[in-house]
């Protein structure tokens, strides 16, 4: 629906739960969790976008932002800059023994 009405560029922002995120299980609002690499479906630049091409809404994805709206103390702070700098290898290799919150995608619409 994002990509129907947004014009093309449009700058779309999205915040979600982090799958890692005890409070996202938690909250009965929440459906859906969401990884680094939930939005690279859809941008055409991402290996996934042609691997699986289940949509034709393409955005590209500028930015992912960990905790963007939430703080937290001094080690959060640094996991989370650290998250924000590498988000795959934070996933991958530290998300387990220190999880965030949740993710702010910067979309670009594509059209």
């Amino acid at each position: 629906e994002l990509h129907r009405v947004g014009r093309p560029g449009a700058l779309v922002k999205i915040i979600v739960p982090y799958f890692r995120a005890h409070w996202a299980y938690n909250d009965p609002t929440h459906k859906r969790f969401f990884s680094v690499e939930a939005f690279c479906h859809f941008d055409p630049a991402h290996v996934y976008n042609a691997l699986y091409p289940y949509s034709k809404a393409r955005f590209t994805v500028e930015r992912i932002v960990f905790n963007e709206t939430i703080t937290r103390g001094l080690v959060y702070s640094l996991i989370k800059t650290i998250a924000n700098r590498w988000p795959t290898r934070y996933e991958q290799h530290l998300s387990h023994y220190f999880p965030l919150d949740e993710l702010s995608f910067y979309l670009r619409v594509l059209k």
